[in-house]
């Protein structure tokens, strides 16, 4: 029997929702050391910026899924926009850090809350293909973000530093308040337009499947289990990697390769390229693999691309692995997610904003760690931070358990 994911209008505003926040967020790692230069303070002070974007992940958590209840999620998603465009351009004319520390965490707890609300919404929408459709909105969310670090490396290459990027970030979100308001409640899964206590109660029928299944079931406290929770490790593994990269890389290819900061922050697009790229190539793969075979495979080729960019001292070859790394990382993330929510008994905003807080407890500890780490240890040995997430995610997803593959053999495919 022929499986299709349905593309409607709701699948891709879910889709440009997310991207909204992926630029931002692809944004602001690779702002990071040029911040540092330009207001001549040390690089763990500068990576204050990654616990402040953590943070705003984190707060995301307990904001949002009390912002959907009381308002529903298409008046949430409105005023998380609004919210986007505002403290972005805060962010442009943020006189210090201190005033850009706040912008970053009042943007990234807009922007959390959106991408988690949209999240839930497509894996509502597109039940058993779920998992494709989580993949597919991160693998347009990369295309979007893949030109956050261009825009920024052009900029910066023009004397004009790196604010104007910060005024596209609210232009971007400004595009989908647009969007947002001509949409109803019926887009967001939502039967009224004051629905948004749909999940204050689990839903007995997913949480029967996930028996069914052979997956955790809900505890008597009402927590979610140990596959719940292995997938949420899994998640911090996938975002420590990607963002202790995407905050850093350009300082590693400084160090090792020679080149200028701008034009290494400017290269950084293609990890975020090859994350798209793997995203876009990975979607396929859902249909017909097992998300935890996938999740390893991701994991060891991340792993063999970092030991190469690490060790490569050509331009060449540095970029390569760039590219190769970000295509281990495309389908870490949203196939955890995707694990999460599969292990969570249909409690889908409470899996995405425990999602979310993962993320934020990975960006504010990994990032900063690693900056600390350079000036001790050096740009090298700091990124062991790598290694180890990697390993610690391999260990989550073996401990953890899934949906089978959408199709199975005898099944055709319709993308």
């Amino acid at each position: 029997m022929a499986q299709r994911l349905q593309r409607d209008m709701p699948t891709f505003a879910g889709y440009g929702f997310i991207g909204v926040w992926a630029f931002f967020l692809y944004f602001v790692g690779p702002a990071t050391p040029i911040i540092a230069e330009q207001l001549a303070v040390d690089d763990a002070l500068a990576a204050l910026t990654g616990t402040a974007l953590a943070g705003g992940l984190v707060g995301s958590g307990f904001v949002g899924p009390r912002l959907i209840e009381n308002v529903g999620r298409r008046r949430a998603t409105v005023l998380v926009l609004v919210g986007m465009v505002i403290t972005a351009l805060l962010l442009a004319v943020a006189p210090g850090l201190p005033v850009i520390l706040v912008a970053v965490l009042i943007c990234a707890t807009c922007g959390a809350i959106l991408a988690n609300m949209a999240s839930a919404v497509l894996a509502e929408r597109h039940g058993p293909l779920g998992a494709t459709a989580l993949t597919e909105a991160n693998a347009v969310a990369a295309w979007i973000g893949l030109f956050a670090p261009a825009a920024i490396g052009l900029v910066v290459g023009l004397g004009w530093g790196w604010r104007p990027a910060a005024v596209v970030v609210a232009g971007i979100a400004g595009l989908m308040v647009a969007r947002a308001i001509t949409m109803s409640p019926a887009d967001f899964q939502e039967t009224s337009p004051e629905a948004g206590k749909q999940d204050s109660s689990p839903s007995t029928q997913p949480a029967m499947d996930a028996a069914a299944a052979g997956q955790d079931s809900a505890t008597p406290s009402g927590r979610m289990g140990r596959s719940f929770n292995m997938a949420l490790l899994a998640v911090v593994a996938a975002a420590a990697s990607e963002f202790s990269l995407n905050f850093w890389g350009a300082v590693l290819l400084v160090e090792r390769v020679g080149i200028d900061l701008a034009v290494a922050t400017a290269a950084m697009s293609l990890l975020v390229g090859g994350v798209a790229l793997g995203r876009t190539l990975g979607a396929r793969v859902t249909y017909f693999f097992h998300p935890k075979q996938i999740l390893l495979m991701g994991f060891g080729i991340t792993f063999a691309a970092f030991v190469l960019l690490v060790w490569s001292q050509a331009l060449w070859l540095s970029l390569l692995a760039l590219l190769l790394t970000g295509m281990g990382l495309a389908m870490l993330f949203p196939l955890a997610q995707a694990l999460a929510i599969s292990n969570s008994q249909g409690r889908t905003d409470k899996a995405t904003a425990y999602v979310s807080m993962s993320v934020g407890l990975a960006i504010g500890v990994a990032p900063f760690l690693l900056g600390a780490l350079v000036g001790v240890f050096g740009v090298v040995l700091a990124f062991l931070v790598v290694p180890v997430a990697i390993i610690v995610g391999v260990a989550a997803v073996l401990l953890s358990s899934g949906p089978e593959p959408t199709v199975q053999p005898g099944d055709s495919v319709s993308i």
